[in-house]
């Protein structure tokens, strides 16, 4: 039969115990959700800025829709020589596109986003045609004086 060895410990049992160390370290008032906190908020913190960024580039989006149609709005203002009438024309239909892409907002924060960029634009869009339709003015007035010289210089000729 084999022979299996036999070792005796030659040892003594005390209350000592070996200190091992953690890196985390939980105060004794605090419990498990106080001492995850931080963690948490640092999560929500992340949470929230991805919502931001998510709310700004869908309200951009919807703005650069509507600015190929606020565009088309503003040439056809520009072409006017009557300023009531050109910002009677913007006004209205700039209304009109506002409301179609503000419908299409996922939710509250990019309705406002939009809005706020939206309106913007339609002041950029009411300066540059306030300019464009005073030239208008000034080149109408020159054709009609222009007119009235030739029928003039026709009848007394």
């Amino acid at each position: 039969m084999v022979k299996i060895p036999t070792f005796t410990a030659e040892g003594t049992v005390t209350t000592d115990i070996g200190v091992t160390q953690t890196g985390v370290q939980i105060p004794l008032a605090s419990n498990v959700s106080t001492a995850l906190a931080p963690i948490t908020k640092a999560v929500t913190k992340h949470a929230v800025q991805e919502k931001n960024f998510e709310n700004k580039t869908e309200a951009l989006k919807l703005e650069n829709e509507s600015l190929l149609e606020l565009v088309e709005v503003f040439e056809k203002a520009g072409k006017l020589d009557n300023k009531e009438k050109a910002f009677e024309i913007i006004q209205n239909e700039s209304e009109i596109i506002k409301n179609k892409y503000e419908s299409q907002a996922s939710n509250k924060h990019v309705s406002t986003l939009f809005n706020n960029n939206f309106y913007a634009e339609v002041q950029k869009g009411i300066f540059k045609t306030n300019s464009r339709v005073s030239k208008n003015m000034l080149d109408s007035l020159d054709n009609e004086v222009s007119t009235k010289k030739i029928d003039y210089l026709q009848k007394h000729i």
